[in-house]
């Protein structure tokens, strides 16, 4: 029985191919048409998001040059970064590699090590298909000259192979059952392909985590905790301290501190403390907001859609032009 999982990554997988194959339908080359009718913008995001190199820009000018069109340097770059924030993901990184499609180096310094490990692992699967192949050919070349061996010689192979339960191809077969074996492994290893639905829960959960940090570094008292779903965790010890010490200053305050008018200003009045508990108190309870704000926004770093996070769900929009399907997003 197929999972619920494995269903929902395969179908995130045909999502994902079904989308690079829609950002390819512009030519490296442009048309004379597709001159005339892309932006920069579209033009830069679309060879981002299939791993292009920069030197396409000076291409696409070349090659609309006759035309008197120049596209807008600046936009398409900025276009350009965009759309590689779509492709500069593991899922992304061995899909590419999976397929034996080359990878130029263009994602930054932060993503290029960690795209590369994803790319090679596709890689290596890429590689290890094609030997397995090879090693297939062998097998059906071989059982092909065997059936064709009409000789004595072959008639005794026939009966050896048969009483001793071995094959002619036997090695090839191990070889190729353990090339399956190196398959399968590097496709357990692959990352996970979350689907849209997954990335907007992900962006929900960092909103609500953010949404916290703030209250609990405003007001306090476990608040953000309970915003972030962690009262329970952590969230009722923040309460209990901050109102403890709270009331302890208070209270210490009203017995230990007393008011009086002021020598130099008579409208003012000084206040006096013959005790260092109010103090003490006070100071402890910023003690605790503090670790109250440090706890609340590093569990936002831990969170799988942080603000270091490129692998944000694109709001994709798939439009017919003459020049064939384009595909926009926002990031």
């Amino acid at each position: 029985m197929v999972s619920k999982t494995a269903t929902l990554s395969t179908t995130a997988l045909l999502i994902l191919n079904s989308l690079m194959i829609g950002c390819s339908s512009l030519s490296e080359t442009l048309t004379e048409e597709e001159c005339q009718q892309v932006s920069p913008e579209r033009l830069g995001e679309v060879d981002g998001r299939r791993g292009r190199t920069t030197d396409y820009f000076r291409q696409h000018q070349t090659s609309c040059q006759k035309l008197n069109i120049q596209f807008d340097e600046e936009a398409y770059f900025k276009a350009y970064t965009e759309g590689l924030k779509f492709y500069c993901t593991p899922e992304v990184a061995f899909q590419e590699g999976k397929d034996g499609q080359d990878y130029w180096g263009v994602c930054p310094d932060e993503l290029h090590k960690t795209f590369e490990e994803a790319y090679k692992k596709g890689r290596d699967i890429f590689l290890l298909t094609q030997s397995r192949d090879e090693v297939r050919s062998e097998i059906a070349r071989a059982n092909e000259k065997e059936a064709n061996d009409k000789t004595l010689v072959g008639d005794i192979k026939q009966v050896y192979y048969l009483l001793s339960g071995t094959s002619s191809t036997e090695r090839l077969d191990r070889k190729e059952a353990d090339i399956d074996a190196q398959i399968v492994k590097l496709k357990s290893e692959a990352p996970v392909i979350k689907t849209t639905l997954e990335r907007q829960i992900d962006q929900v959960d960092y909103a609500t985590n953010i949404a916290g940090a703030m209250t609990g570094t405003v007001f306090g008292f476990g608040l953000g905790h309970a915003i972030q779903g962690r009262y329970k965790e952590t969230g009722w010890i923040f309460t209990v301290a901050d109102a403890a010490l709270l009331t302890t200053a208070i209270v210490a305050a009203n017995q230990y501190c007393t008011s009086s008018p002021s020598t130099t200003d008579p409208s003012a009045t000084t206040t006096n403390c013959n005790n260092a508990l109010p103090a003490l108190a006070m100071l402890g309870f910023f003690g605790v907001r503090i670790w109250q704000g440090i706890d609340l926004w590093t569990h936002i770093e831990k969170s799988p859609y942080t603000h270091k996070t490129l692998n944000k769900a694109p709001s994709l929009n798939l439009s017919l032009m003459p020049t064939g399907l384009l595909l926009t997003g926002t990031f």
